[in-house]
């Protein structure tokens, strides 16, 4: 346990913050051990690259680096694998397309842990981390138990689940995967349609180029991917900003409509906007970067006054992608 710990390098917005205890678990029975002291206030803490500190934190950081990996079942067409929580996100891809297992390519180097990934339901490039997922083991802080959910349960939804909103008191341990032994392709993304001769690993090379050429790496400049969800509106709405922007980007969802949030910051005047220490990103505005050792303090205010324009041209409240302390 640490105490008074700086938690910069533990945060990809490189935000310059303290918590009063730090503790890095790297096995199970560390943190059975620790939750018996009857801790007040625990922040449980991955990759951290999905978060903005404001302040300090007034508590014990829980940072998670158990490793673990373990195939439990296999029948002809899949493979379950057990994987901890403090497992890299992107360690994993790279081990399921060497083993040529199908399923995460799609996810290819996205910042953060297992458990971190499961709690945000992260996605990217038509694919979403709740299609692979078969339960999840966590612990429960009011008994200290550990439960398993299966996935139907897991109130999966867009970079949401039931970890971020009736389960936020609870501890991540494992995550059970289904993946598929067979080939299996997600290719109906734009970016994708016209590959050819593919496999796993040119898929994910593919997508490292395309994300190297549309996303800044956190380790050169501080951010936590794109800042705000893209915003789901009514056929109403829809129809009236039609009629008004007729070079609307959308992806319809049944009745309703998802407008990509970097195209309303684009026609809201923020495409290069700086504020303070902090400004979007050049190439894509729906990323908040830190550009000079901001404070978490400026970053939310910026996003603050994004907010506010959007929703006086829009009528559009943007929501926050990002977790805030």
């Amino acid at each position: 346990m640490k105490t008074n710990f700086n938690l910069k390098k533990y945060n990809t917005f490189s935000i310059d913050c303290f918590c009063d205890n730090f503790l890095e678990i790297k096995k199970e029975q560390d943190f059975f051990d620790f939750i018996k002291t009857k801790p007040k206030k625990i922040l449980f803490l991955g990759n951290g690259s999905n978060i903005l500190f404001t302040k300090d934190f007034s508590g014990t950081v829980i940072y998670s680096n158990i490793k673990k990996i373990k195939e439990i079942k296999k029948t002809k067409t899949n493979i379950y694998l057990k994987v901890s929580s403090g497992y890299n996100w992107d360690d994993f891809v790279k081990y399921c397309i060497q083993h040529n297992y199908y399923g995460p390519e799609n996810l290819s180097n996205i910042p953060g842990k297992i458990g971190g990934s499961v709690v945000q339901n992260i996605g990217a490039y038509g694919a979403e981390i709740k299609d692979i997922i078969h339960s999840v083991e966590y612990v429960s802080l009011q008994d200290n138990k550990i439960y398993t959910i299966p996935n139907k349960e897991c109130q999966f939804s867009y970079r949401s689940s039931i970890f971020k909103t009736k389960l936020k008191n609870c501890f991540v341990l494992n995550v059970i995967f289904k993946l598929s032994l067979k080939e299996k392709y997600i290719l109906e993304y734009r970016d994708l349609h016209n590959l050819e001769n593919i496999d796993l690993k040119k898929i994910r090379k593919y997508i490292l180029k395309l994300r190297k050429s549309k996303l800044p790496n956190y380790k050169e400049i501080g951010n936590a991917g794109s800042f705000f969800k893209n915003p789901i509106i009514s056929k109403t709405l829809f129809n009236k900003l039609k009629k008004q922007f007729m070079d609307i980007p959308y992806f319809q969802i049944n009745d309703k409509y998802k407008i990509p949030t970097a195209w309303l910051l684009d026609k809201a005047g923020f495409k290069k906007k700086k504020y303070k220490k902090c400004g979007v990103y050049v190439k894509t505005p729906s990323i908040i970067v830190n550009l000079d050792n901001a404070q978490g303090k400026e970053i939310y205010d910026f996003s603050q006054a994004i907010i506010k324009t959007v929703k006086q041209k829009f009528n559009i409240t943007l929501e926050r992608e990002v977790i805030i302390i």
